[in-house]
């Protein structure tokens, strides 16, 4: 049961990953993200755009803080060995901490979906949270696709 609507949900687990999936998608799912949902209250860092000099020579520094950094956004990043020209789509985002934590490491190509939040939000500098559905997105845009705690909320994971 989750806020209180006293509806219980069954889940499969995939046997092949060990994914956790809904059976049946709720008609109204909608209500079960009301505004006080948890990722749509994640305090969200204030953006900070790398000096220019920063940017110039982004490549060779991200390739030493992909093996230094202890940051959990490189963490996510370091086994597909993303670097900061990437374009990278953040799926389920909430109010879009990660891809502001991103655009401060110097990720400049950053956007988030959700199709859930009550609006869409413009963080600066063309970092911005979508309020659309996955499938609404143009095909072949985005270099990386990243989600974290979001496929057991989707109703077709494949």
């Amino acid at each position: 049961m989750m806020f209180g609507a006293r509806e219980q949900f069954g889940y499969g687990e995939c046997l092949n990953c060990g994914c956790i999936q809904i059976m049946e998608v709720p008609v109204d799912i909608n209500k079960h993200y009301p505004p006080y949902y948890v990722s749509f209250n994640q305090i969200v860092p204030k953006l900070k755009r790398q000096p220019l000099l920063n940017r110039l020579i982004s490549g060779i520094r991200m390739k030493k803080k992909h093996t230094t950094s202890g940051s959990r956004a490189f963490a996510l990043l370091k086994p597909i060995k993303t670097m900061p020209g990437a374009k990278i789509l953040d799926i389920g985002c909430g109010k879009g901490r990660l891809i502001c934590e991103l655009f401060n490491l110097g990720f400049e190509h950053v956007t988030g979906v959700n199709k859930f939040i009550g609006n869409e939000i413009h963080h600066g500098f063309n970092v911005e949270v979508l309020k659309i559905d996955l499938s609404e997105m143009p095909s072949n845009t985005y270099d990386a696709l990243i989600t974290h705690h979001v496929l057991e909320h989707m109703d077709q994971q494949v």
